[in-house]
């Protein structure tokens, strides 16, 4: 160990051009860790903002499945269609049984061209600044005949639906909620609504 000191302390041309090298070495490998950092960083600066834009829609596809299980049951109908005002639980919920009455309603006159088309905008107002909360996520739903079976019984209709989630006006979906299921329904009497499978997809 002595030894290795007192050469490294030696001004003779080999030991000084050993101790260089040594310090080199040193110097080259710092500036590849300092390298690495900053792409690693210009990295992580962009995954905050995709991983915000990515949960707002997950959120949104999960708050619209919480919705469509909440419209699942028995309906009262009236002259009028269902009391939304006292029976919905908040304005996605009353348009999206708006849309199955509507549906129904269509399907009763002409099942194969049945077909309905809902738009919602859903803030999901996570933080009180605008600039750490989630974005709102646009929704564009389309409801039609399930054609995968077909009935003849009178008042039951087979549903297909299909949501689809953008943080811009119908541009880059990155997500998607596909429901099938059924509707049982008597003109200005009553709707029955039960989902058989409810899938979140990319």
């Amino acid at each position: 160990m002595d030894r290795a000191v007192k050469k490294m302390k030696s001004q003779k041309g080999a030991s000084l051009f050993l101790a260089l090298m040594f310090f080199l070495i040193c110097s080259l490998a710092g500036c590849a860790i300092l390298t690495i950092a900053k792409a690693y960083e210009k990295r992580t600066a962009v995954r905050p903002e995709e991983e915000r834009q990515y949960l707002a829609v997950l959120s949104a596809a999960e708050f619209l499945k919480e919705q469509l299980a909440s419209c699942e049951g028995q309906w009262s109908l009236g002259l009028s269609g269902i009391d939304l005002e006292k029976e919905t639980e908040n304005e996605v919920h009353k348009a999206l049984l708006e849309t199955l009455y509507a549906f129904c309603r269509e399907y009763a006159k002409n099942p194969a061209a049945a077909k309905k088309e809902l738009g919602l905008e859903i803030a999901l107002k996570d933080h009180p600044d605008p600039v750490w909360a989630m974005p709102d996520v646009k929704v564009k739903i389309t409801l039609e005949a399930d054609d995968r079976w077909e009935t003849s019984e009178e008042g039951v209709a087979p549903i297909g639906l299909e949501a689809l989630f953008f943080l811009e006006e119908e541009k880059n979906s990155s997500m998607s909620l596909r429901v099938t299921g059924t509707v049982i329904y008597e003109a200005d009497a009553l709707m029955e609504v039960y989902w058989e499978r409810m899938e979140i997809g990319r």
